[in-house]
């Protein structure tokens, strides 16, 4: 199969960059690499004019770049159809004109690659919404660390390596100097070339049932004991399960509202569904909808049903409802990148939880929103959702939620920058906290923290917090969480090689040092035992794969490796490969280390990686041989099984897990 041509249109920034780090041969070096790897490059006439240097320089620049004039008619176009996705701000006309250019190479058969490099937030948006994936956007360092990976010669990828690092350096400090336009760790998450996507950890995650079992489950039910009975009969009503004649009486004033709870229940279901298909705008349609009927329909019960009992009952279910779905869109608006909506529907969902009494899920709610925020920069507005949360937490006596309310609150603070000292203090308390007692607690703490900023896509912080869970449990005798972690710190790791990222170019990267003053390991023998398992992982990578058989020949199941006859795959990337159905997953195996799955499906494989695993059926047949150099550099993979047939392997979509925690 012939291979895709690759285009590279350019954003100034790239040049500027350039330019500002002082490159010495750059221009003869991206020659060297456009006749060595095929690319073509292109930029917009207005755009080259808007680059900075020297004439000489420029009239290089021009003699390796294609440089295309684009009409205001043409821009025109472009904001024309942006206003049809409610974007009222576009980019500069002279961004817009790369997205113009971009349109013109498109080709109807799709045969071209086409990539637009440039860390104009505001541009790779609009290029999103417009071309929907057609065209991949790299951020600088992502399509210098492109070119590393796949030039064949070493001492041009010694080169570009060298560069890809001081790029980072200087994309990092000019995020922060723009940090009041654009929240800088907004823009860092998407910086470390997304690699590791959002993935919606459980609230409470499944770490806390583990170690404490009395450890209560968030659920969106009735807080208030009152009318127990008749809210658990409404409830197997609604779910069209069987009632005594007993049971009918005592709900026969209501029947009417809980047949139109059951229509709500529909809208949550295809909500759902929705999202299992990875279809969120459809999703969100669907939660307001039944947010609207779900509203309507309280206010009816409050003029229909005279008898207090009655309305209390309908009331009560009809809140728990509003609390479900609400939360569900926030989750939603999340990844649509509509924070401030977002917020909006968690603080309702908190509202109408406090209203049937459900503290534990007011609590968690408002600790998610001060996650959200933390997440997204908001730094003053994230300290002061901590601030909430753990009051909140003092008068309901949850000493768990206060100690991650404080350590989030220490990040915020010292991500921020202006009151690293009072980080540090907060942590040097946290240290002063008798682990004798709440150690379990602890571990929970930062092994769920790590969860989420590892889901977030901060691989390295996510590495130190399970390290401070690791030297807890290490501490504390607790084996089996010992290797939990371990695991959790693998993946880490891997999620941190995967996105390229050097600690020794990432600021935040001295986030360690705070979090180091929260606990300091006291065996440390036993913890060097533990980090040893590691390394073992990392030796698989230079260990050759025993089970290879070659690209020619076919291996029955019964030949394969008993781990992957056995086990389910756990996948950690995945991308289109070769011919249109077929798709690479990149999976994880404790024993096997990392591994390239190649399959032919028809299925629509789409958004977050972790959300699937695979599982070979016993009928399949596959080769299992050696990956190129490009794929065994890119991922790390000691080898390709590819799957013969269609249909042969089980591919395995699980929804999120705070769907079966939060009881969805």
């Amino acid at each position: 199969m012939p291979k895709k041509k690759e285009l590279i249109i350019f954003d100034a920034n790239f040049f500027i960059m350039l330019l500002s780090i002082r490159v010495r041969h750059i221009l003869d070096n991206l020659q060297e690499v456009s006749e060595q790897l095929g690319f073509e490059y292109y930029i917009s006439e207005t755009v080259f004019n808007e680059i900075k240097a020297p004439l000489t320089y420029k009239e290089r620049l021009a003699k390796i770049m294609n440089i295309e004039k684009i009409l205001d008619s043409e821009i025109d176009n472009i904001k024309t159809e942006l206003m049809m996705h409610n974007i009222r701000f576009p980019a500069q006309d002279p961004d817009l004109s790369l997205i113009v250019l971009a349109d013109r190479l498109m080709d109807e058969e799709n045969k071209t690659l086409i990539y637009l490099v440039s860390d104009d937030f505001k541009l790779i948006k609009n290029t999103n919404l417009i071309f929907h994936g057609k065209v991949e956007t790299l951020s600088l360092s992502s399509f210098l660390l492109k070119i590393q990976r796949t030039i064949p010669n070493k001492q041009l990828r010694n080169y570009f390596n060298n560069l890809w690092k001081k790029s980072l350096n200087y994309t990092l400090s000019y995020m922060l100097q723009r940090s009041k336009v654009y929240p800088a760790e907004s823009k860092i998450t998407w910086l470390l070339e997304k690699a590791i996507s959002v993935t919606e950890s459980s609230i409470l995650t499944q770490d806390a049932e583990y170690v404490d079992k009395k450890a209560t489950k968030v659920k969106f039910q009735i807080g208030m004991k009152k009318y127990e009975k008749e809210i658990a009969i409404a409830e197997k009503y609604i779910e069209d399960h069987k009632l005594s004649s007993k049971e009918e009486e005592k709900i026969q004033d209501i029947v009417n509202f809980l047949e139109n709870l059951k229509i709500s229940r529909e809208y949550l279901k295809r909500a759902r569904d929705s999202i299992i298909k990875n279809d969120s705008k459809e999703a969100a349609k669907f939660l307001k909808k039944g947010n609207g009927f779900l509203i309507s329909l309280l206010q009816l019960a409050a003029g229909q049903l005279t008898n207090q009992k009655s309305y209390e009952i309908v009331e009560k279910l009809i809140c728990s409802e509003i609390s479900k779905m609400e939360f569900l869109r926030a989750f939603i608006l999340v990844s649509l990148g509509r924070i401030n909506s977002a917020i909006d529907s968690i603080e309702r969902a908190a509202l109408f939880s406090t209203i049937i009494r459900n503290q534990q899920t007011c609590l968690t709610l408002n600790y998610v929103k001060a996650l959200i925020l933390l997440f997204h920069g908001l730094y003053d507005d994230a300290i002061m959702a901590y601030n909430f949360t753990e009051e909140l937490s003092d008068i309901y006596n949850d000493e768990k939620l206060k100690l991650k309310c404080l350590i989030g609150k220490a990040i915020s603070l010292y991500i921020q920058g202006e009151e690293t000292e009072t980080a540090i203090t907060i942590m040097e308390e946290i240290s002063k906290i008798d682990f004798e007692k709440d150690f379990l607690d602890a571990i929970i703490v930062f092994s769920e923290l790590g969860d989420y900023f590892l889901a977030l896509g901060h691989s390295q912080i996510a590495v130190n917090l399970y390290n401070e869970a690791l030297e807890l449990s290490i501490d504390y005798n607790l084996n089996v969480r010992s290797d939990t972690l371990i695991e959790k710190l693998k993946r880490a790791y891997i999620a941190t090689v995967l996105n390229g990222y050097s600690a020794e170019d990432i600021m935040i990267d001295k986030l360690d040092v705070l979090l180091d003053k929260a606990y300091s390991v006291k065996d440390v023998e036993k913890y060097n035992e533990q980090i040893k398992k590691i390394s073992s992982f990392n030796l698989l990578f230079y260990t050759d794969f025993p089970y290879i058989s070659g690209k020619r020949k076919i291996i029955p199941f019964s030949r394969f490796p008993k781990e992957l006859q056995e086990d389910e795959l756990e996948v950690v990337h995945f991308e289109k490969y070769g011919d249109q159905d077929q798709i690479l997953f990149i999976v994880s195996h404790y024993e096997l280390g990392l591994l390239g799955l190649i399959l032919n499906t028809e299925e629509n494989i789409t958004g977050i990686a972790e959300n699937y695993t695979l599982k070979l059926k016993p009928t399949a047949t596959a080769k299992i041989y050696k990956p190129s150099d490009e794929l065994k550099d890119s991922y790390l993979i000691r080898a390709i099984i590819e799957i013969t047939k269609k249909n042969e392997c089980e591919i395995i979509y699980s929804l999120p897990a705070f769907f079966k925690a939060l009881n969805l």
